[in-house]
């Protein structure tokens, strides 16, 4: 049991509220002593124990800064080094530009003349450079009129001109009969003719194809010398009555 002052004799254990133990006689004193140095341990031993943890704490603390700092650090190289990587990856990555082929155009050459364009040719013309040159007969025979009948497109003066140029049936369609008997053909001109004449007959008197249209002027665009009505006449005599009368009329 403990005293009312709470002293307990060291030697026997009894409890006794004065300075002496009444069981033993032992000075209660040291008892006193004993127990404030035991009371005083215990409070120190407390107050240690608790700025330990303090310290502990505080240990943690700096650790888990310390870590987070140190974490911290190497994640900047790593993403430095990512960084690096990526673009190491964009220098090394090769840009290809294919290259579209350009294609020439050639030059388009110049049309050749209108047939039976005759009149803006220079003078002084053979029959074989109007044949080379794409005109018909009948255009050759416009443009030996042209130019005063030359002898030069006339080698043999029978008056049918490049006769040994073209060929004959071409020769034959223009001059008729007159190419078979081998003799001159009469000639006239448009002025000289009759109205009410068609386009074969024209032909037949040896008229060209300039010197037909022109008679279809003369005659006023008759209807029948233009059988389709399209402006053009003699079409079906003369072959080349189109591109003559757009070059000319």
């Amino acid at each position: 049991m403990v005293n009312e002052s709470g002293q307990v004799c060291p030697q026997c254990g009894a409890s006794s509220p004065g300075k002496f133990c009444k069981g033993c006689g032992t000075s209660m004193a040291a008892t006193e002593g004993a127990t404030e140095d035991v009371t005083e341990g215990q409070t120190k031993s407390g107050k240690g124990k608790v700025a330990l943890a303090a310290v502990l704490a505080t240990l943690a603390l700096a650790a888990a800064v310390g870590a987070a700092f140190w974490l911290g650090g190497r994640s900047k190289p790593e993403v430095k080094a990512d960084t690096e990587r990526t673009t190491s990856v964009v220098e090394e990555t090769t840009t290809t530009t294919t290259a579209v082929p350009t294609t020439t155009v050639p030059a388009r050459a110049a049309p050749p003349p209108t047939v039976g364009d005759v009149r803006t040719l220079e003078a002084g013309l053979f029959c074989r450079d109007l044949n080379a040159r794409g005109f018909s007969y009948s255009a050759a025979v416009d443009y030996w009129r042209l130019h005063g009948q030359t002898n030069q497109m006339d080698s043999d003066l029978n008056g049918i001109p490049c006769e040994t140029v073209y060929l004959p049936d071409q020769v034959r369609a223009y001059w008729g009969s007159a190419v078979d008997r081998g003799v001159e053909p009469e000639y006239v001109t448009i002025y000289d003719l009759p109205g009410g004449l068609l386009c074969r007959d024209l032909q037949s008197r040896g008229f060209g194809t300039f010197e037909a249209l022109e008679y279809y002027v003369l005659e006023g665009f008759p209807s029948r010398m233009d059988a389709d009505g399209n402006g053009v006449p003699c079409e079906t005599v003369y072959p080349d009555a189109g591109s003559v009368w757009f070059a000319w009329f």
